[in-house]
Order: structure tokens, then sequence, then C-alpha cells
């Protein structure tokens, strides 16, 4: 007897795993992201790549389309470039927090000298990322976001 219940509860421990992972990569294959991003080639890069990862991709050309697309509707990540027009990257992430949004934000650049850890934690900005952001780093933000967005029940 003492068998039998230990390797029916294995198994169901086995299940809930199997479960759970089918979940996660459901909801990697579903996410919506969206893109901030100025440059058409790094765009494409991007969107080649995400397309790969199954991704639901909204894209935003400046920071106030990518500010009003994320108070509007939902995403599980932004990706948001530094020097973005008429609104940078870190005042994106300023407005967004400011008014309540929890959209995992990445910021992105292809240098980091200028900007400290400290501007981009006060910026509210969960990760900041060099680019070319490689397909597997893209895929390691999304797990960080979708654990982040993930409430722990």
């Amino acid at each position: 007897r003492t068998m039998r219940e230990k390797s029916k509860r294995e198994r169901d421990v086995e299940t809930k795993t199997l479960r759970e992972r089918r979940e996660k990569r459901r909801r990697m294959r579903n996410c919506r992201v969206l893109i901030a991003e100025d440059n058409t080639l790094q765009l494409k890069l991007m969107l080649h790549q995400m397309e790969k990862l199954e991704w639901k991709v909204t894209v935003a050309s400046d920071g106030e389309e990518a500010v009003r697309l994320c108070t509007k509707e939902r995403f599980q990540m932004l990706i948001t470039d530094i020097g973005l027009p008429k609104l940078d990257g870190f005042e994106v992430s300023t407005r967004l927090r400011e008014n309540q949004v929890q959209t995992y934000i990445v910021g992105m650049s292809a240098s980091q000298t200028r900007y400290t850890s400290e501007k981009i934690q006060r910026a509210g900005m969960n990760e900041f990322q060099l680019k070319p952001l490689k397909q597997e780093t893209l895929r390691q933000c999304l797990v960080r976001a979708n654990n982040y967005n993930t409430p722990n029940i």
C-alpha cells in the first residue's frame, strides 16, 4: 500500500509538472510584446526573431505612441529603445509607472556607457540589454516577464 501511494503521489507530481510546463510554453507562444524602436534595421531583426518564437508583436515608432499603446492595451513585455524620438525610453518607462502600468519593461541601447543602473531603476525599467538582442536573450527576458506578471498562488 505504501509503495502504491508513493508511486501515485509521484505520478501526481509528474502530471502537475507536465501541465505546468505545457501552460508555460503556451503562455510563451501567445505572449503580447510591444517593441518601441525607431531604427528600421533593428526592428526588422527583432521582428524576425520574435516571429520564430511565435510572439504577438505590436510596434511603436516613438515614445508617445509606446505610452499610448501600453496604457490602453495589456502587454507582457515592452522592449523600448532608450533613444526614441518624442519621449526617450526612460521617460516612457517613468510615465508608464506613474500610470500604474505593470508591464515588464526592457530598456535597450547600442551603448551602455551613459546609462547607470541607478537611472534605469529610477525610471522603473526591469532590466537593460545591449543591442542587438539575440533570440535567446529575448526568450530569457520573456521568461522573466512572465514570472513578473504571474501572481504567486
